[in-house]
C-alpha cells in the first residue's frame, strides 16, 4: 500500500509541475490586484491631441480627410468632437496630461492650480471637457 501511495503522489507532483495550478494565464498580467491602483501619471504615456482634427496626436486617424463636424469643426468622432470650437485651438496640439497647449508656458507646470472635478490644469483648454473618458 505504501509504495502504490508513493507512485501516486510522484505521479501528481509530476503532472503539477508541468500543468501548473491552472491559475491565471495572461501573460504580462500584474500578480497584485491593486497595482493598477499604485500608477502615476509619470508611468503612463499621455496622449496629446490635435487642434486641427480632434484626434490623438500621432494617431493612424490624426488628421485625415473626414466628415467635418458642423458644429465644432473637428472631424465627427474625434474625441474632442463637440467639446471644444476647432477655431480655438486650431495649429496647437493640446496636452492629455495638463489639458494646457503643448509647449505653452503653463504646459505642464507643477505650481499650477489642479481643477478637483478633472484633474487637468484649472481653466485649460481640455478643463472639464473630457470627463466622460477619463
Amino acid at each position: 500500500m505504501k509504495k502504490w501511495f508513493c507512485q501516486i503522489n510522484v505521479i501528481l507532483l509530476t503532472s503539477l509541475l508541468l500543468v501548473g495550478c491552472g491559475g491565471d494565464d495572461e501573460t504580462g498580467a500584474n500578480s497584485s490586484p491593486n497595482a493598477d491602483a499604485t500608477n502615476t501619471s509619470e508611468d503612463m504615456e499621455v496622449a496629446n491631441f490635435c487642434g486641427d482634427c480632434g484626434h490623438y496626436k500621432g494617431s493612424d486617424s490624426c488628421c485625415q480627410n473626414g466628415e467635418k463636424c458642423a458644429d465644432c469643426g473637428f472631424n465627427k468622432g474625434a474625441p474632442l468632437c463637440c467639446k471644444l470650437k476647432q477655431a480655438d485651438v486650431a495649429g496647437k496640439v493640446l496636452c492629455g496630461k495638463c489639458g494646457e497647449v503643448s509647449g505653452a508656458e503653463k504646459c505642464c507646470q507643477d505650481t499650477a492650480e489642479v481643477c478637483a472635478k478633472c484633474e487637468l490644469n484649472k481653466g485649460s483648454p481640455l478643463c472639464c471637457k473630457l470627463k466622460e473618458e477619463e
